[in-house]
Order: structure tokens, then C-alpha cells, then sequence
């Protein structure tokens, strides 16, 4: 079981697609995804990750996109 105490940026690659995203929490748990409106960014989501990462009891994951 891996735990981060902030985010880790992050690639996916599919296709000829290169998407950025951030990975938070534990890296073996259930995932959980955030995704921002149009002018937004990832880093929107800090607090709320940061929060989300604190309150769960059980370890989870949160990825947010870019």
C-alpha cells in the first residue's frame, strides 16, 4: 500500500492522446475522478482532495484531470 501527502502528476497516453492528470492518495484503493469545467485546471481541486484524502476512513484515490 503506497499513500501520498499531495498530489503526483501523472500521464495517460492512448492513441496519439497525452492526458495529464493528478494522482492523489493511495495507490491501491478504489479511484475516485474530478473533473473541471471548461476554463479550470487541475489544481481547482487541492482543497478539496486534500480534504476528500483526510476525511476518508479507508485509504482511497483521487485522480483529477488536466
Amino acid at each position: 500500500m503506497s499513500h501520498t501527502h499531495g498530489p503526483q502528476s501523472r500521464f495517460y497516453h492512448s492513441r496519439g492522446l497525452r492526458l495529464h492528470y493528478l494522482d492523489w492518495g493511495n495507490v491501491d484503493a478504489p479511484l475516485l475522478i474530478l473533473l473541471h469545467g471548461g476554463l479550470e485546471h487541475a489544481r481547482v481541486w487541492d482543497q478539496l482532495a486534500r480534504q476528500l484524502c483526510a476525511d476518508w476512513q479507508d485509504p482511497r484515490r483521487g485522480a483529477i484531470t488536466d
